[in-house]
């Protein structure tokens, strides 16, 4: 299925290529730069990508779970999955701040049952920084039974450690569906 959703999103302009190559933040070049929202510009691949990403939730979703998503794309496909998974889920998470040129993110937590199984998407992992904050909200909110799942993990290390082994000290379970390899592999 990993294999799935890597040519479903360089099908439809998901990843961007460069000889020259991109550099994140960390500094770190990489031959490709990532968007997923150009994947899902219509309806018929929002849902498709949708379906990919709750096939691959098969083995940690709970009729009860509550899929979260980390602002902003991480929201917009927590939306879309639950949208085709039915059923009447609310969005908890919403940026305060904007993300470009901040010092630090900062975010607004609506109402949120943190005693329920919470499912949090990602959609591209560069250093984990958002991530690992948004995390941190929910462990200080209380939730105990947190699965997070990156759509796209570049694999980075940051101050010696991998974002699975970040999000694994939070006490919680890391899943990522496509990493930079199965990018580079097909390229």
């Amino acid at each position: 299925m990993t294999t799935m959703i890597a040519n479903f999103l360089r099908e439809n302009g998901a990843f961007m290529f460069s000889k020259d190559g991109f550099q994140t933040k960390s500094g770190k070049i990489y031959p490709f730069e990532t968007d997923l929202r150009n994947s899902i510009q219509t309806w018929k691949n929002a849902q498709e990508l949708a379906y990919l990403i709750l096939t691959e939730l098969k083995d940690i979703i709970a009729p009860d779970s509550l899929i979260l998503g980390v602002p902003e794309t991480g929201s917009i496909l927590a939306f879309l999955v639950n949208g085709v998974r039915g059923g009447d889920f609310p969005i908890n998470m919403i940026r305060s701040v904007p993300k470009e040129y901040q010092k630090e993110t900062q975010y607004t937590v609506l109402p949120l049952d943190p005693t329920k199984h919470l499912i949090v998407i990602e959609d591209d992992v560069v250093s984990g920084t958002t991530l690992i904050q948004y995390l941190t909200i929910l462990k200080n909110m209380g939730a105990k039974n947190v699965n997070v799942v990156s759509v796209i993990d570049r694999e980075e290390i940051t101050d010696g450690k991998s974002v699975r082994e970040r999000v694994e000290d939070l006490g919680y379970y890391y899943k990522f569906l496509v990493g930079s390899e199965d990018i580079h592999e097909r390229t």
